[in-house]
């Protein structure tokens, strides 16, 4: 039926699982009805929400490089200690779990408490910045970092022309699918 979702994959990470069962660099399991990834980095293993805060991509088949991941859709990169969005185009972080090793089994029960961005620059900064550009990285420069860092100085933002929907990334995404897959 259409209103019925999947149930959610992989194990119940609240019910735990052996160390043995975790070989790799991800596993996607659940916690009640969400999908959350173990990821390891190094000796530590990390739980991470499973979907890109982007487009919803799979994390699970993303790369795992150090205390990162990306998604195997649009390269949108993310910490796994925090579950904060490091690289465009993703905006917005992911959620974080509590990681609870028992001897050899590891639980995932509750989600941890979001932790603030880290600041990324001085806090001396100067009083007035000019931001010229638009689309998603005008956006991020103008509007999300200044939050991350809590800049309170006021800002003045303009636009040279109203605002149009921007397609060319859906148009980009249909062609590389259709290049996967030969012409339709």
């Amino acid at each position: 039926m259409a209103d019925q979702q999947a149930p959610p994959a992989g194990p119940d990470l609240s019910q735990g699982i052996a160390l043995s069962e975790f070989s790799g660099a991800t596993l996607l399991g659940h916690v009640g009805e969400e999908d959350v990834l173990l990821v390891r980095s190094g000796s530590e293993v990390f739980a991470i929400g499973a979907h890109c805060s982007h487009y919803h991509g799979p994390l699970a088949e993303g790369l795992v490089d150090g205390e990162s991941i990306r998604c195997p859709w649009h390269h949108a990169c993310f910490d796994v200690r925090t579950g904060e969005a490091a690289r465009a185009p993703a905006l917005n972080s992911i959620a974080v779990w509590k990681v609870e090793p028992e001897g050899n089994r590891i639980f995932v029960r509750q989600k941890r408490e979001q932790p603030k961005p880290r600041v990324k620059g001085a806090l001396d900064a100067p009083g007035k910045i000019v931001i010229v550009g638009g689309g998603a990285a005008g956006f991020a420069a103008a509007i999300l970092e200044p939050r991350a860092v809590d800049w309170a100085r006021p800002q003045n933002i303009s636009r040279s022309k109203p605002e149009q929907p921007d397609v060319r990334a859906e148009k980009a995404d249909v062609r590389l699918a259709q290049a996967d897959v030969g012409p339709a």
